[in-house]
């Protein structure tokens, strides 16, 4: 393994371990850096594993996270508005202060109820499911 390589590893393993705010989601061939607070307008995260992430204050307004898991993630005073969360496993989910208006909730999953979701959003995500 060259020199180069190497210090990518180490660089990449600093700057997206959990206690720096970052993490380096694998999507197809790319590597994306996600941190709290920063502007993810519109991306695509669909199946990703952002499990136990810390995203206060991220946005991801429009994104698509379609069948992602965002068990026990923090999603505290993030913008989720219009964003696609149908299929989502959100077990645990801290949504506390965010704008989830207009966001897809249909078929998602949790043993342990998220907070900071309105029974209203809730309500639609049943009825979402029993449409089908």
């Amino acid at each position: 393994m060259g020199v180069l390589k190497k210090i990518g590893i180490v660089l990449k393993e600093t700057f997206t371990s959990p206690s720096s705010g970052s993490y380096a989601i694998e999507k197809g061939s790319e590597t994306i850096v996600i941190r709290s607070g920063g502007d993810y307008e519109g991306i695509d995260l669909s199946g990703v594993d952002l499990s136990a992430s810390q995203l206060k204050g991220v946005n991801f307004h429009g994104a698509n996270l379609e069948g992602a898991n965002l068990s026990n993630a923090d999603l505290t005073n993030a913008d989720l508005t219009s964003a696609n969360l149908s299929g989502t496993t959100i077990s645990g989910t801290h949504f506390d202060g965010s704008k989830l208006d207009g966001s897809d909730f249909t078929n998602v999953t949790f043993t342990t109820p998220p907070s900071g979701v309105s029974p209203e959003i809730m309500k639609e995500r049943e009825e979402g499911s029993a449409d089908e």
